[in-house]
């Protein structure tokens, strides 16, 4: 599956695709900026055309976005009321989101060369486990795009992001989001996103209930066939996946600790799915684990579950 990473940094842990730089701590705005290769700017440029007199003529309203340290150009095309929200500024605003200046950045990159830049952020005190034995860690992670497409966005995730998928998966698990266009100014807006993310144990409250609430639910592998003979689709090829995913529920060591309760049976389909089925191209995998048919399957099953619950 394809990483999409330009640049980046990683504190502590090295990413799954060893790529951008790994340092021994968590780093300040000031030093993420630099060490995630990110301390550039996205600069408009007027557009033109040359006429049939050989000389060159604006085109009215409508602009390039370029890269100032190497001329990349990030966006064909933008229109006057575009306004780049620059790195600098996205690291000052999570600080101000974050609630203090000098917060402490885990992760930072460019993906897409340049195209979409991350942050993230380990949100203090709201960290949780499920049923004492399966920790989750909390993170902020600012999402801009300097293509000209998109929003300024601030989630709440549970997925310490390094690169597109991770990212991708992060945004479709998050319980809170903020966002606003790149037509407005940002500037005087932290406490609105403040407000809007909820940043207080609500989140990881909602998050951990559903948790809990799954690692409570006692289930036997006759469920589980059920509920995937249900879901899944009445091809060819139903019942091996069926007897794929049982015996990966049976002996999978990740869910050691939660097998027969349906908070393993959602993990270990979801594992299979994303690292396990077999015979798909890496971006065939990707749609279908980020928005396709895996990714409603696993939604379902935990919605079932809960209700049988």
């Amino acid at each position: 599956m394809a990483h999409n990473v330009e640049t980046m940094f990683s504190a502590r842990e090295t990413p799954w695709h060893r790529l951008g730089e790994v340092t021994p701590n968590v780093l300040t705005a000031k030093e993420a900026i630099v060490a995630a290769g990110l301390d550039w700017t996205a600069e408009k440029k007027q557009l033109a055309f040359i006429g049939d007199d050989g000389r060159p003529h604006e085109i009215k309203h409508w602009h390039s976005l370029v890269r100032d340290t190497d001329g990349f150009v990030l966006a064909p095309s933008v229109h006057d009321i575009y306004v780049p929200f620059q790195n600098v500024e996205a690291f000052d605003f999570m600080d101000g989101v974050a609630g203090h200046a000098g917060a402490k950045y885990e992760t930072a990159g460019s993906l897409k060369h340049g195209k979409v830049v991350f942050l993230t952020i380990r949100m203090e005190n709201s960290d949780f486990t499920v049923a004492g034995m399966d920790p989750h860690e909390t993170y902020l992670l600012l999402r801009n795009n300097h293509d000209g497409t998109g929003r300024i966005s601030v989630y709440v995730v549970t997925v310490r992001v390094v690169c597109w998928n991770t990212m991708t998966m992060g945004i479709r698990s998050a319980k809170h989001q903020w966002g606003i266009k790149h037509t407005h100014d940002v500037k005087g807006k932290v406490a609105e996103a403040r407000d809007a993310l909820k940043l207080t144990a609500g989140y990881t409250a909602a998050y951990a209930a559903e948790a809990e609430a799954l690692a409570g639910i006692k289930i036997t592998d006759d469920d589980l066939v059920h509920l995937l003979r249900t879901d899944l689709a009445d091809t060819k090829g139903r019942e091996v996946t069926v007897e794929l995913m049982l015996d990966a529920y049976r002996t999978s060591p990740t869910i050691e600790d939660f097998r027969g309760t349906a908070w393993g049976a959602v993990n270990t389909v979801e594992e299979f799915l994303e690292h396990t089925k077999p015979n798909r191209s890496a971006e065939a995998h990707f749609q279908r684990v980020m928005q396709g048919p895996d990714f409603k399957l696993r939604t379902r099953l935990a919605e079932q579950f809960l209700a049988r619950a």
